[in-house]
């Protein structure tokens, strides 16, 4: 596992978890979103596994990534933090977004989770596929491996509890030779189950 799957699976860990496989979104079931996930990460597959995101949770998790990304960037040599800045300024504007804007609305944003993320990742259109690029962009400038995602694709769902529109329930993992459980949620849209990240 890489820097960033580890550091996407802390950002999971403490703000709840993921979801998705086969190119499809959502899952019929809570279970099945879950087990979709763990196939979809397993396989490497970023796009697929965002895709089953609520939307505010994608929304979330695209900051998160911008974050993480802009601290991979930096880089004691200087010819390569300069081209670090260019590349991922690149990447940023592939997906209709300006670096210099988005830092002048950082602070906007952490003021206002929810909508100030929601405005800030407005301009992408391709939320899954922009956080898919994000943990490649990552991968290519790190050889740190973690195993915080290992954890969570061996995890097991239990103690789901739907209420209409919503769930949760618990992912049961090991974590430092001991069991340990992390609380997650789901919604259901359009008939279909997704993963909710809370904003809190």
């Amino acid at each position: 596992m890489t820097l960033s799957q580890r550091c996407t699976g802390l950002l999971v860990v403490t703000a709840i978890f993921l979801t998705g496989c086969g190119n499809s979104p959502g899952g019929s079931s809570p279970d099945a979103a879950f087990n979709n996930f763990k196939t979809a990460v397993g396989n490497d597959d970023w796009e697929t596994a965002i895709a089953q995101l609520t939307n505010e949770s994608q929304d979330m998790m695209a900051s998160g990534m911008v974050m993480m990304a802009a601290f991979a960037s930096i880089s004691f040599d200087e010819d390569e933090a300069k081209a670090n800045e260019e590349s991922f300024k690149s990447l940023l504007a592939s997906h209709g977004l300006d670096k210099a804007e988005l830092d002048d609305n950082a602070s906007f944003a952490s003021e206002d989770p929810t909508g100030g993320m929601s405005e800030l990742m407005a301009p992408v259109k391709n939320k899954p596929a922009f956080i898919a690029d994000l943990i490649k962009w990552i991968d290519e400038r790190s050889d740190d491996d973690g195993g915080m995602m290992d954890e969570v694709i061996n995890g097991q769902l239990k103690n789901v509890e739907v209420d209409g529109e919503t769930a949760k329930g618990v992912i049961a993992m090991t974590k430092d030779g001991e069991a340990n459980e992390e609380p997650v949620e789901f919604r259901k849209i359009n008939g279909k189950w997704f993963i909710h990240l809370p904003m809190n």
